[in-house]
């Protein structure tokens, strides 16, 4: 069996207490998910213009970045760190319909926000109360750089990380499986002993973002996996 869910989903709610060991046990329930990052996407009716593309349409087949320095990094973060929606976060942002226009009318199209902050708990409200100071903040952040991106949206989405946990099954509303922090990476991943993706489960192995190299989309959790899989079942030969 091979879990692509994340480590606290596996080991917390798959799998039951006794088939554990207590010391595992505790370290599955002590390992990190407060999410922090929050997800917008519009469907827009034309191409927004970004005044640091200068008409160029080359520009937004990347990713666009809105993050002018660490400072404002930092800021951004500690709004989520109280438990507040960032007034000015930081943007990761794609309109992949610009290089697959059948994924919006002609003439229209589909942009994908990441949003960096926002809170699991939001502190003295809730998700319902602050949902549209969230979407509120990255129109602001991003009219300021393409001055006429709110008169273009049409429909929005706005995916919270209590609804990344809620509905989409990530313990703590985490994108990434679980904090990329200095004690949950590399040969800690998801815990000290058990980084090389095999787990107490005689036949049970992880190969999602939880372990190493984890987040991002690139395959190395699964194909690293899959060769601790194979050595395995080559010694069972």
């Amino acid at each position: 069996m091979i879990s692509g869910v994340d480590p606290q989903q596996t080991f917390l709610r798959l799998l039951e207490p006794e088939d554990l060991d207590p010391s595992f046990l505790e370290k599955a329930r002590r390992y990190r998910v407060r999410g922090v990052t929050a997800m917008v996407r519009l469907a827009l009716s034309g191409l927004p213009n970004f005044t640091a593309a200068a008409g160029d349409p080359l520009t937004l087949r990347g990713r666009l970045l809105i993050a002018p320095d660490l400072e404002y990094l930092e800021r951004a973060f500690d709004a989520a760190k109280y438990g507040s929606v960032s007034p000015r976060p930081w943007i990761e942002m794609s309109i992949p319909s610009v290089l697959d226009p059948s994924l919006a009318p002609d003439g229209q199209h589909a942009a994908s926000i990441y949003v960096h902050f926002a809170p699991r708990h939001p502190q003295g409200a809730s998700w319902a109360d602050e949902r549209d100071a969230l979407y509120r903040s990255v129109i602001d952040v991003l009219s300021r750089h393409a001055p006429a991106i709110a008169t273009l949206v049409l429909e929005r989405d706005i995916i919270t990380p209590e609804d990344l946990e809620q509905q989409w099954g990530l313990s703590g509303g985490h994108i990434f499986h679980g904090e990329t922090t200095l004690d949950q990476w590399w040969m800690t991943r998801p815990f000290l002993g058990w980084s090389r993706y095999r787990t107490p489960v005689a036949g049970l192995y992880l190969c999602g973002a939880g372990t190493h190299p984890g987040a991002g989309i690139t395959g190395g959790s699964g194909y690293l996996a899959a060769q601790a899989v194979m050595s395995d079942l080559k010694r069972r030969l």
